[in-house]
C-alpha cells in the first residue's frame, strides 16, 4: 500500500517531535545491508525518496524544506547497522542552509543514527563556525537578521554543541572545549555556557569533565552555574562514583580534590564515533 504524502508528513512531524525531545527513535537492524552497500529493498527505498522529496529540499520554503530533510533522516532507522550515506551527506549539506531553524533541526537529525563519521564532520564543522563568530564579536547579532530572530540565534548557538556532544568523538570534544574556552566571562551561565558543558559532560573524557567543573571558578551564587555544577553531580553519580562536593563558595576547591581520587574513572580519549544500536 502506497502512504500518501499528507501522511508521511504526519509521520515526519512525530518524527521531528521525539528527536526535539531528545528521545531515542526506535530503529531497525537489515542483515543485508552492509556499510558498503544498501540491500535492494532498501536500495531502492532510497532512490524514491530522493525523487520524491528532491524538489523540496530546495524550496522557497523552509518548512517543506525541513518535512524533507525528515523524510530522508528516517530512511536509516530502517536498517539503522547501515545508514545510509548519500542521506546522511544531504543532511550535512543542509548544514548550509540560510535558515537557522533548519540548521538546527538538521542538528538534532545528524545525532540521531545517521552515518556517524558524516555526521561528526558537518557538526564539528558548524561548531567552528560558531567559536569563529564567537571569536569575532556578539555572534547573536550577527545572526539574527532581526529582534524576533535573537530567540532563534540564541536556540541555535547552544543547540549544535549540544547535538555534537551526542557523537562519541574526540573531535567533537576538541572543539566544544574549544568554545567553552572562548566563551566571555559574561557568558557565564547563559544558554551557549550550560549547553556546552552539559555537552561535555555527555561526552565524559577526563579532559571535558574537569573543563567544565573548572568554570565554576570564581564562584558566584548563580542559577546557571549552580545548573552546571548539578550537572557535574550527575555525570559522576552515572559512574556510581562518591564524595562529591556540596554547592557553595568551596565547592571548586572540593572538585578538585575529588578530581585526584577519581580522574581515572573517566577516559582519556574516545575515538571516532561509532554507531551504537539499541539492544531489545
Amino acid at each position: 500500500m502506497k502512504i500518501s504524502r499528507q501522511v508521511r508528513a504526519a509521520l515526519s512531524a512525530a518524527f521531528l517531535a521525539l528527536v526535539g525531545a531528545g528521545a531515542a527513535v526506535a530503529a531497525d537492524v537489515c542483515g543485508e545491508c552492509t556499510a558498503k552497500e544498501l540491500c535492494a529493498t532498501h536500495g531502492a527505498a532510497l532512490e524514491a525518496a530522493f525523487e520524491e522529496w528532491g524538489e523540496a529540499l530546495t524550496s522557497e520554503d523552509e518548512g517543506e524544506r525541513i518535512e524533507a530533510l525528515v523524510a530522508l533522516a528516517e530512511l536509516s532507522h530502517e536498517h539503522a547497522n547501515a545508514p545510509s550515506e548519500r542521506a546522511a551527506e544531504a543532511l550535512a549539506q543542509a548544514m548550509d542552509d540560510p535558515s537557522l531553524r533548519v540548521r538546527q533541526r538538521v542538528a538534532r537529525l545528524l545525532a540521531n543514527g545517521q552515518h556517524p563519521e558524516i555526521a561528526v564532520r558537518a557538526l564539528v564543522r558548524e561548531c567552528e563556525r560558531i567559536k569563529q563568530g564567537l571569536g569575532n564579536g556578539n555572534l547573536v547579532q550577527t545572526l539574527a537578521s532581526d529582534s524576533d530572530e535573537t530567540q532563534v540565534a540564541m536556540a541555535y548557538i547552544a543547540n549544535i554543541p549540544k547535538a555534537a556532544g551526542e557523537l562519541k568523538d574526540d573531535r567533537c570534544v576538541e572543539i566544544i572545549y574549544k568554545i567553552l574556552k572562548q566563551l566571555p566571562a559574561e557568558t557565564r551561565g547563559q544558554p551557549i555556557f550550560v549547553a556546552s558543558c552539559d555537552a561535555l559532560l555527555e561526552l565524559g573524557t577526563a579532559k571535558s569533565v574537569e573543563a567544565v567543573f573548572e568554570t565554576l571558578s570564581p564562584w558566584s551564587d548563580d542559577p546557571g552555574l549552580r545548573r552546571v555544577h548539578n550537572s557535574v553531580l550527575r555525570c559522576a553519580s552515572r559512574r556510581d562514583l562518591e564524595g562529591m562536593p556540596d554547592w557553595g563558595e568551596d565547592c571548586v576547591k572540593g572538585w578538585r580534590k575529588w578530581w585526584r581520587v577519581n580522574k581515572r574513572a573517566f577516559p582519556a580519549k574516545l575515538g571516532k564515533a561509532k554507531l551504537v544500536l539499541e539492544e531489545d
